[in-house]
């Protein structure tokens, strides 16, 4: 039994080594990044392209963020803006912000059967857009894209190796409720992924693709059945080991609408579950580092607890080592946190993270149990294979 104590602790002392390097990775990203490419915020990239932006509903911010996007376009990028049909709210608003715009265009997508609604509206863009220019950028609707980081983000697919591009997301806290920071310390487990060029994994908020790329690899055919753009799409760059550059730069910071641990959870269920649909050993690999790791901090209270009533002897032990366990994933943890004014300080991170570590083990282990997934109120079975089988819209 005591082989099974030393390779507990074993594992333990590896993810927290494996913690620190990743840390370091992810703070030397973004140097690594401006050495090899100097220019990349001010050299303008050659060639033409095409963004295409799926809009859904209006938020406070949307018509202000329509117009900082409006100011990337001109002669060589055009950009259009996806709806489902006119009777979305967005509509009007985006007809009538473009309409002094000639390279600015809304495109009625209609309504997805075999794919997400994202996936499908990305499609018709596409299609609308005559399928002619050298890039095909894909951005959120509340990603806040300047002409400097728009040419950062293309700037690498300058090198004939890299055939994709993406940037990344921060919460910047808003209510700073329990909510507000779960969903902080969420998107930073996903930050975490990102920065390992390993994975090669896509933010579908602000991501490029070579069209060449985009017709040799079939996406057209293959986002039609998926259930996500970006995901899906890392699975497919996997498969055909196409090299992807993460650009750390471009970074879309804000709040991002969730201040709820409930909301905050399903977000990451999603995630979550994308990742068993697309990467399925990364998903057990994750599901594994997850339950062992933070899953101990669910069961030494329960040890201890159990040790204070039937075997005192185990009692002081276990406390050590729950204490060095806490500390260590205090530390941790704090090294996946960016350097930036996102109104969340270092120390509330390291003493909270503890407690946002076990939580996250609850809508991990959900996917477990389904291969259904909800997403703007339509429900979507997937099969093993990730193609979407039934679409049931609430």
């Amino acid at each position: 039994m005591i082989w099974l104590l030393y390779l507990i602790i074993g594992l333990d002392i590896f993810y927290f080594i494996y913690f620190l390097f990743a840390g370091y990775k992810i703070h030397s990203n973004p140097f690594y990044f401006k050495r090899k490419y100097p220019n990349a915020g001010s050299e303008r990239f050659r060639g033409t392209a095409s963004l295409f932006i799926p809009c859904k509903g209006v938020h406070p911010s949307f018509e202000n963020n329509i117009r900082r996007l409006l100011k990337v376009a001109d002669s060589n990028i055009r950009i259009y803006f996806i709806v489902e049909d006119e009777s979305d709210p967005a509509f009007n608003v985006l007809k009538n912000t473009i309409k002094d715009h000639d390279h600015a265009f809304v495109v009625q997508a209609g309504t997805a059967v075999e794919c997400s609604q994202k996936n499908y509206n990305l499609l018709k863009g596409i299609e609308a857009s005559g399928q002619k220019d050298d890039i095909y950028v894909f951005l959120d609707a509340d990603t806040c894209i300047t002409p400097e980081k728009l040419n950062t983000l293309l700037r690498p697919l300058a090198d004939p190796s890299i055939v994709a591009t993406c940037g990344f997301q921060w919460n910047i806290l808003k209510k700073k409720n329990f909510g507000d920071r779960f969903m902080s310390f969420l998107i930073a487990t996903a930050w975490f992924s990102i920065n390992i060029p390993l994975y090669k994994w896509f933010w579908g908020g602000a991501m490029s693709l070579k069209r060449e790329t985009y017709e040799i690899l079939g996406i057209h055919e293959y986002w039609s059945k998926r259930a996500v753009d970006d995901i899906s799409l890392t699975s497919l760059m996997l498969k055909y080991k196409k090299k992807v550059c993460f650009v750390p730069l471009v970074i879309n910071e804000q709040h991002q609408g969730v201040t709820s641990v409930k909301k905050a959870m399903q977000w990451y269920t999603r995630q979550y579950i994308y990742l068993k649909y697309y990467t399925y050993g990364k998903w057990l690999f994750g599901l594994f580092s997850l339950a062992f790791y933070f899953g101990q901090l669910w069961i030494l209270p329960v040890l201890i607890a159990g040790a204070a009533i039937f075997k005192p002897l185990l009692l002081i032990p276990l406390l050590v080592y729950s204490l060095l366990l806490y500390c260590g994933i205090m530390i941790g943890m704090t090294v996946i946190k960016r350097s930036c004014k996102d109104n969340f300080s270092l120390i509330t991170w390291m003493f909270l993270s503890p407690v946002f570590a076990a939580l996250t083990i609850i809508p991990a282990l959900k996917t477990l149990f389904t291969w259904k997934m909800r997403w703007a109120n339509v429900v979507y079975t997937v099969n093993r294979k990730g193609i979407v089988t039934a679409m049931k819209r609430e």
